[in-house]
């Protein structure tokens, strides 16, 4: 599929979903938005859900590998077989010439095609409920012409700042925009005390129904990223179903969770070590990671960072410092990628080694290091990784079965 830009505004989305016979009516839908934590949240939800015996659709992006990582039912992605027939009919119509007979539909974005297509996905594979991932935004978010009968924004921090503005306050106002009257509202815990206060103001405008879960009695320890998207998929979770989740289906659903990409290990096959992957490509993701990182019991031998020039990389010198480990930068096969220069620019000296393509340092550092390499940056990185290590779309589920 090709990119087709962006293009703010619901009218397009909602134009195809109404040509569509609504397919997003079929299912109890939760939506979630934020600048961090979004498809954690919402992939923890999506296994609450399973776990309780529910059908369970998936819309998350970016994708690692393919496009068919958007659309899961029970934590796996869709085949291409299963997607393909739906992709080709709607792009047909709403992208390239339409077919005989159809009449053009409205043309659509990238974004509003797969949301499009998700609708009309969890419709087909016959799903009772669907969590949907927000894209960088929220009021004109295509997620938001599909009415939430759950809202959720997790944490809030300064990304897209050109689409959403530059203050805290603005970019949780336009966060607030999935809120629907008399339904309800889930606020994820903040950094900022504005966004927590912007989010509250805009719910109680709307008529929604609030809840804010720095004000209930974690079980966790909210300070830890973990246990703050826990507790906010959980509330999500029983404020969708109007009563509490079993702790033991909590606890089903979390240890059958996972999140390809995002905190992740793999094995290496070299013998002893783990490859650690985090996609933590703003400062609040890298932030996050340097704190699991300290917190870990077991020091790094290396790491591989690769990222995006338009993405800021404030906090990336601060951690190199704090792991005092070689470093190797990843050129990743992207235009906007950064080059040699602008990753070992943000290297100390001591600790650079060399740049490279993801996959020939993936063969080198195997046969060259020792221990647990951490590789993290931009989800393109990590969608590279992936696939230098054999990794398929239909490996990377969200959810273990066995």
């Amino acid at each position: 599929m090709r990119r087709f830009g962006i293009e703010p505004g619901l009218d397009r989305i909602r134009a195809a979903l109404q040509r569509e016979g609504r397919p997003q009516k079929s299912f109890d839908v939760i939506s979630v938005a934020g600048t961090n934590g979004k498809g954690t949240v919402g992939s923890l939800a999506a296994a609450l859900l399973q776990a309780q015996g529910r059908r369970v659709g998936l819309y998350t992006s970016p994708h690692l590998i393919d496009v068919t990582e958007r659309f899961r039912v029970n934590g796996v992605p869709l085949s291409r077989a299963q997607v393909g027939p739906h992709i080709d009919r709607l792009l047909q119509l709403y992208h390239d010439e339409p077919l005989a007979g159809t009449g053009p539909g409205p043309k659509l974005t990238f974004f509003e095609m797969t949301t499009l297509m998700a609708a009309v996905l969890f419709e087909a594979e016959a799903v009772d409920c669907a969590v949907f991932e927000v894209g960088l935004g929220g009021r004109l978010d295509a997620v938001n012409a599909i009415d939430a009968d759950v809202a959720v924004v997790t944490t809030i921090g300064r990304d897209h700042t050109e689409y959403l503005g530059e203050s805290i306050e603005e970019i949780a106002g336009e966060k607030a925009g999935i809120f629907r009257r008399h339904a309800p509202a889930v606020l994820g815990i903040q950094e900022f005390e504005g966004a927590r206060q912007t989010l509250d103001d805009a719910a109680h405008r709307c008529g929604a129904t609030v809840i804010d879960t720095a004000q209930e009695a974690c079980p966790w320890e909210v300070n830890s990223l973990e246990g703050r998207h826990r507790w906010t998929a959980l509330n999500a979770v029983e404020a969708l179903q109007g009563k509490p989740v079993r702790e033991s289906v909590r606890e089903e659903g979390f240890s059958r969770w996972r999140w390809p990409g995002r905190n992740d290990r793999l094995r290496r096959s070299s013998g002893e070590g783990m490859w650690l992957v985090d996609a933590a490509h703003n400062p609040a993701g890298v932030a996050a990671l340097a704190k699991r990182l300290k917190q870990g019991s077991k020091g790094l031998a290396g790491i591989v960072w690769g990222g995006m020039k338009d993405k800021d990389a404030d906090g990336v010198e601060r951690l190199f410092e704090e792991q005092n480990v070689p470093v190797w930068g990843a050129l990743v096969e992207n235009e906007r990628a950064r080059d040699r220069n602008q990753l070992s620019r943000h290297v100390p000296r001591r600790l650079w080694r060399r740049a490279g393509r993801t996959s020939k340092l993936v063969v080198e550092l195997e046969e060259e290091v020792d221990g647990d390499i951490l590789v993290f940056g931009s989800v393109f990185l990590v969608g590279e990784f992936f696939e230098a290590m054999g990794k398929s779309p239909g490996e990377l589920v969200t959810y273990r079965t066995g």
